[in-house]
């Protein structure tokens, strides 16, 4: 359903959505949160290219806004959230939601 690399990038994201205060959540929450969304995509039909185009392109707007040339899945955890946050108010904010 996913690569690789989009699983990589959605382990990412995740990671950036979810941390507080003390950090990203556990590993096996994130795996888990992979899987059931593999699942979702696997259950929702044509809507799923919706997702996936999402997920490509934070996986490029996020490196955008974080002024990297790293791949998203590279970035430190503070450069995703900032970055995202920078998103989240710009035209690309759909992609985020």
């Amino acid at each position: 359903m996913l690569g690789s690399r989009a699983l990589a990038n959605l382990r990412a994201l995740a990671e950036a959505f979810f941390a507080t205060e003390a950090g990203p959540p556990p590993a096996d929450r994130i795996e888990w949160l992979c899987r059931d969304f593999i699942d979702f995509l696997r259950q929702i039909g044509p809507a799923r290219r919706t997702f996936r185009l999402s997920l490509l392109a934070l996986a490029f707007l996020v490196p955008l806004a974080a002024r990297s040339t790293s791949p998203l899945r590279s970035l430190s955890l503070g450069q995703r959230i900032a970055a995202l946050e920078r998103i989240e108010r710009s035209f690309a904010a759909f992609a985020v939601l």
